[in-house]
């Protein structure tokens, strides 16, 4: 996979950014939904994303993938 050093900088960006967003979020549905399920639907997205990532070909495909893990 060629890499371009600027689309590197996406990946830094987004394990910083999503994090904050997605435990917002998260607090908010284990409210609505439970403290399990809300694990669980993290997890199960957890797992696409490492899929996705592992086989990806684009270094962008694999920053947006890389920000679900």
């Amino acid at each position: 996979m060629g890499t371009d050093l600027g689309d590197i900088s996406w990946i830094v960006g987004g394990w910083s950014i999503v994090p904050a967003i997605s435990f917002s979020l998260a607090a908010s549905m284990s409210d609505v939904f439970g403290r399990r399920w809300t694990i669980v639907a993290g997890e199960v997205i957890a797992i696409v994303g490492s899929i996705i990532a592992y086989t990806t070909e684009s270094t962008l495909m694999f920053a947006a993938a890389s920000t679900t893990i």
